[in-house]
């Protein structure tokens, strides 16, 4: 078996203040998809607060992760938010900004070192080492430039 330790930041997942990332344990030669179909598949085993999980997947990695909790929860910085359904999706940015947001992964060994995952890997294709911490954020990609404004 391997364990690996998932954050999703942004939906709380693994990152509530005093709380470790959750690990899940999966088969050798099992992916992150894998681990998400465990936890979406009894997440209260994972977190006690946590009543649903779920994502939606895309042919380049993931659209949405979402996270439903029975009681409020506290981030690492200690703001409450009361219960409920805590969903990021990816989208395109409006005008005046062009681009759009994006699920990443990093991943890091069990010493805390990072360890190089292509941008192209779709986390249904990464095979996690026994100990990874796999920490997903959604982030904003730009492609164009940030449009200026200059009042005169």
């Amino acid at each position: 078996m391997t364990t690996v330790n998932i954050q999703a930041v942004g939906i709380y997942l693994g990152t509530q203040k005093g709380q470790s990332p959750l690990p899940v344990e999966i088969g050798a030669g099992q992916t992150l998809k894998d681990a998400f179909d465990l936890i979406q598949a009894n997440p209260g085993a994972y977190d006690a607060n946590l009543s649903a999980f779920s994502y939606t997947p895309d042919p380049n990695g993931l659209m949405t992760l979402s996270a439903t909790y029975k009681a409020s929860i506290q981030s690492r910085s200690g703001r409450t938010s009361p219960a409920g359904t805590y969903s990021i999706s990816e989208f395109h940015l409006a005008a005046p900004l062009s681009g759009q947001t994006v699920w990443q992964y990093y991943v890091f060994d069990s010493t805390g070192t990072r360890k190089p995952v292509s941008g192209e890997t779709p986390f249904s294709d990464y095979e996690p080492a026994d100990g990874d911490l796999v920490i997903f954020r959604n982030v904003a990609i730009l492609t164009g430039p940030t449009a200026q404004f200059i009042k005169t």
